[in-house]
């Protein structure tokens, strides 16, 4: 159900644009691993995301303290924000209840790197539990949901951020389903998607706080981009030295870490260069 949701929308972060999808060569390759290591790819491209995703939310001009405070008193029937986007108390309840999911995200997202096989019966539970909450958030909130069925196309940056949140939940329903599922096909489909989403929201990212439109090749090139595909490239070659015997699991794992905050290093000096 989720895969095909995801499918359906191919560009998460903006389905309507008439434009051919954006492929790189890491996206084919992951057909190319074997399954019980495709969880390192598909939790450190949702990983990243987040941190991505966080990063600008802390850093936009918004009290999301104050904006709550508002919503205590039922007579506030606008919200004081300055934004093109409607938002309403949906969005910000969705953004509270996101930071507060952070810890279980990222519980979740340090077993799905290990092969399904080596975990716990207690960890398996625990992320069972975790897709059903994910699934009652997505209908808890879904007047932050409803973008997909109303194929609402905007640049308003704040509308692109909840969107992300959208579709990070969406990505963590889908790709926990085809951990526990541990069917080849689908955990190539999540590796391949998360893969997508993440250099798809650099370049609506660029687009919404320049107020710019790019193509596929000039997306491409731009640094924050360059970046995180270089990252995804070296999170998957470290895959392949693990299948080929050359590290062990152990080794990887830290450092894949190492990859992760080295790429978010770069990451945010291109971005203060970018946007200074």
């Amino acid at each position: 159900m989720y895969n095909a949701h995801l499918l359906d929308h191919k560009v998460l972060l903006n389905p309507v644009r008439e434009e051919a999808i954006y492929a790189n060569p890491i996206q084919n390759r992951y057909e190319k691993l074997t399954g019980a290591y495709l969880g390192i790819a598909i939790a450190t491209n949702i990983e990243q995301q987040i941190r991505y995703t966080v990063n600008t939310l802390t850093d936009l001009d918004l009290s999301f303290s104050e904006i709550l405070s508002q919503l205590e008193d039922k007579q506030v029937t606008e919200l004081n924000v300055n934004s093109f986007f409607e938002l309403e108390k949906e969005h910000i309840y969705l953004v509270s209840n996101f930071f507060e999911d952070l810890d279980s995200i990222a519980k979740s997202l340090n077993i799905i790197k290990h092969p399904s096989d080596k975990v716990s019966q207690e960890s398996l539970e625990f992320l069972d539990e975790l897709l059903a909450t994910y699934i009652d958030t997505i209908s808890l909130f879904n007047t932050g949901f409803d973008y997909y069925s109303q194929k609402q196309d905007t640049d308003d940056f704040l509308c692109l951020q909840i969107k992300s949140i959208v579709d990070i939940y969406y990505t963590l329903v889908a790709s926990i389903d085809a951990y526990l599922g541990g069917k080849l096909e689908d955990l190539v489909l999540m590796a391949q998607e998360t893969s997508l989403f993440n250099i798809y929201y650099q370049r609506n990212f660029i687009e919404a706080a320049k107020q710019i439109h790019l193509s596929g090749d000039e997306f491409a090139h731009l640094p924050l981009v360059d970046i995180e595909i270089t990252r995804q490239w070296d999170v998957y070659r470290l895959i392949q030295n693990v299948i080929n015997g050359k590290l062990t699991f152990k080794i990887a794992l830290e450092k894949v870490q190492k990859i992760q905050e080295k790429s978010l290093q770069a990451y945010n000096k291109a971005f203060n260069q970018e946007f200074a």
